[in-house]
């Protein structure tokens, strides 16, 4: 998956962090807050179930619950039109399925 270096998006950013089993960060990208928020929206209309995101909190997704999202993946993606969202879901929800479909992968969305 190619990352953009920057995002589209005003506003602060959050940090989306993917840690190995020992809790290392193997992967961290930072995604316009309101990008991050869209996609979330996006995903429970979707029918997605999902813990409720929260930009001062951290938002943790494990590689089961990653998992469980993976039939939602697509239906969000198409569902996304406007192009400085497509982006920035698009590499969010790409690393969703990268977490569900690798034991031992989790998620962190680091509020601000």
């Amino acid at each position: 998956m190619s990352v953009p270096k920057k995002f589209p998006g005003k506003g602060p950013a959050i940090d989306v962090q993917v840690h190995d089993r020992r809790g290392k960060e193997v992967e961290s990208v930072a995604i316009p807050e309101e990008q991050v928020a869209a996609t979330f929206r996006a995903l429970e209309s979707a029918g997605a179930k999902l813990p409720p995101f929260d930009p001062h909190g951290d938002t943790m997704l494990s590689h089961e619950r990653c998992r469980a999202l993976g039939p939602h993946l697509r239906a969000t993606s198409d569902a996304i039109s406007a192009p400085e969202t497509k982006i920035c879901s698009d590499v969010l929800l790409g690393l969703i399925e990268r977490v569900g479909s690798t034991p031992g992968l989790s998620m962190t969305i680091v509020g601000n």
